[in-house]
């Protein structure tokens, strides 16, 4: 079973941290695969960043 989001070692993952603790958010684990031909390549990421994660108008 795959499990992503605020799982395993994302449990603990935070943004937004800049501001203080107050201000953090959750975030948390992800990952994905691919395979071409014989070619197989996986990818975990943990994203844990003092920054803020936001959406630029378009």
């Amino acid at each position: 079973m795959e499990r992503n989001g605020n799982v395993g070692a994302g449990m603990g993952a935070t943004v937004g941290k800049i501001h203080g603790d107050k201000f953090a958010m959750k975030s948390g684990l992800g990952c994905y695969c691919l395979q071409v031909g014989s070619l197989q390549v996986g990818a975990i990421v943990v994203v844990n960043a003092i920054g803020d994660v936001f959406e630029m108008d378009s």
